[in-house]
């Protein structure tokens, strides 16, 4: 059909270069282009979004490391994120699609310099209201959620387990693995930096994480591993918990009494292990300076 073929020919593409008188006298009065290797931290969005008109653009982004850097885009869509609605556009320096948190646009800059916020832009321009965007507080909360998951790892994987090993994930051993993560924000030293943070979303979404998660065979050994480094009080607290798990549908079995026993005793043999290889470090410090001084040389394992 000629007329597609004529009009496909002449709409533009990523790589097709703007023209250079479009807002030529405000592309240099910020920073640098944005590089290569730049990546956008959390803007993804959480939905189909709102198509919006392909309209083109000139803003100031403040990334990730908190460079500003000026960009000429063209609209695509706005969705809502986990953090700030996120605009999807062409950005024309990177000749490629990207994704923008709105949190981060530090205005959009008209041809005669004006610049205009985000939100007034989208209210007067694009008759839109980003508020009604805005991210959920589980939205909102799901990010810190999975910090915290991810740092709880190994206990949780360790938890869960124990919690499936009869083929089922009982509510009440749910809520008992819930309780352990309330403890360790409140009491652990893992999570210390969330503790002023933690809100019921929070701990909500962290439900969630947990109810989905299948610990593999392959891993379980390397999640003792760690779990057996923890200082003596973070293991008590998760002995404790996976006491809470065991007990949770009301009968304890010969294995699982077994199971608890051996726990204390792997932890048992840990905090000797550790202790050793602290005094067999301090021993060899002191006797090869005394070596040292003496001009000889010292073999630890004499």
């Amino acid at each position: 059909m000629l007329l597609l073929s004529w009009l496909s020919h002449r709409a533009p593409e990523f790589d097709t270069p703007l023209p250079e008188s479009w807002f030529s006298e405000q592309r240099g009065l910020n920073t640098v282009v944005p590089s290569a290797d730049e990546v956008e931290e959390d803007a993804t969005s959480t939905d189909d979004g709102i198509s919006l008109d392909e309209l083109l653009c000139l803003i100031d982004y403040c990334g990730a490391s908190g460079e500003v850097t000026r960009r000429r885009i063209t609209l695509r869509k706005i969705a809502r994120g986990p953090h700030a609605p996120i605009l999807s556009a062409v950005c024309h320096e990177r000749r490629a699609f990207r994704q923008f948190r709105c949190d981060r646009i530090e205005g959009f800059i008209t041809e005669d310099g004006e610049v205009i916020s985000c939100d007034v832009f989208f209210r007067d321009t694009l008759l839109l209201n980003l508020a009604e965007l805005a991210p959920s507080a589980a939205q909102q909360a799901l990010p810190a959620a999975r910090q915290i998951r991810e740092r709880l790892r190994p206990a949780l994987s360790l938890l869960v387990t124990t919690a499936q090993a009869d083929g089922e994930f009982h509510p009440e051993e749910l809520d008992a693995i819930c309780h352990y993560v309330e403890a360790e924000l409140m009491e652990g030293t893992r999570c210390e930096e969330f503790r002023d943070d933690v809100t019921v979303e929070v701990l909500d979404q962290i439900t969630n994480l947990v109810r989905y998660m299948r610990p593999q065979r392959s891993s379980i050994a390397g999640y003792l591993s760690r779990v057996l480094d923890y200082n003596e009080a973070d293991r008590e607290r998760l002995a404790r918990a996976i006491a809470r798990v065991i007990a949770a549908d009301g009968i304890l079995r010969d294995e699982e009494a077994a199971l608890l026993e051996e726990l204390d005793t792997l932890a048992a043999q840990q905090a000797a292990e550790n202790y050793r290889r602290f005094m067999k470090g301090s021993y060899t410090f002191v006797i090869s300076a005394d070596s040292l001084a003496e001009g000889g040389r010292f073999d630890p394992d004499d």
